[in-house]
């Protein structure tokens, strides 16, 4: 019945991904008349655009990592990432209003609320996905672990962004920049952990 299902299902993610990644470009308009408010507009609309690209893109990377072993995903796993993808579609929306208002609390909030939405989402089709796994007999290698091990750590910090947007608006864009990074840096740190644990049982 689900023959097929992994190929439409990354065909239609992909195509979602490419939609929203293009579509966010189209929110920012080239001044007609060039003065500082101007300039200083489309700096944030370019700042917000910039971060925006590279949260949905970072959520690509990950789904392709997600569908790597899945070449048969039961319905609920299907049904899961529809609304995974749905969420990932309000991103241009939210990018929108905060590029509209940088330091409104409703925009930045609702911004936040969007990552921390398919932060979580992300990480339970990703837990979903190894139960799959293990269930066919597929065993996790080190770099499927590291990467769900990743979506707990963005999901952290989409509670983090959220608190951001609450407390102190402004400071938003500059705390998902950082949460790149950040990310990074405990993915590394966890697979040297790692990798340093799985010499030391061999030897």
């Amino acid at each position: 019945m689900f023959r097929n299902s992994h190929t439409r299902m990354t065909a239609l993610s992909d195509g979602v991904f490419a939609i929203v990644l293009t579509i966010m470009i189209l929110n920012i308009t080239p001044p007609k008349v060039i003065n500082w408010s101007k300039i200083e507009q489309l700096i944030t609309e370019l700042s917000v655009y910039f971060i925006s690209f590279g949260v949905v893109a970072q959520y690509w990377i990950f789904h392709q990592e997600l569908l790597s072993h899945l070449k048969r995903p039961p319905t609920k796993f299907l049904i899961l990432n529809m609304y995974y993808l749905c969420l990932v579609c309000l991103t241009p929306f939210a990018t929108t209003l905060l590029s509209d208002d940088l330091f409104s609390r409703f925009n930045t909030i609702f911004f936040a609320a969007i990552i921390l939405s398919v932060d979580f989402v992300q990480f339970i089709l990703f837990r979903l996905a190894i139960g799959i796994w293990q269930d066919r007999g597929i065993t996790p290698n080190l770099h499927d672990l590291e990467e769900y091990r990743s979506t707990i750590v963005m999901f952290i910090l989409s509670i983090l962004y959220v608190l951001t947007a609450i407390l102190f608006p402004p400071a938003l864009l500059i705390i998902i920049f950082a949460g790149f990074f950040i990310r990074s840096a405990l993915s590394r740190y966890i697979r040297r952990r790692a990798e340093q644990k799985e010499t030391s049982s061999k030897s």
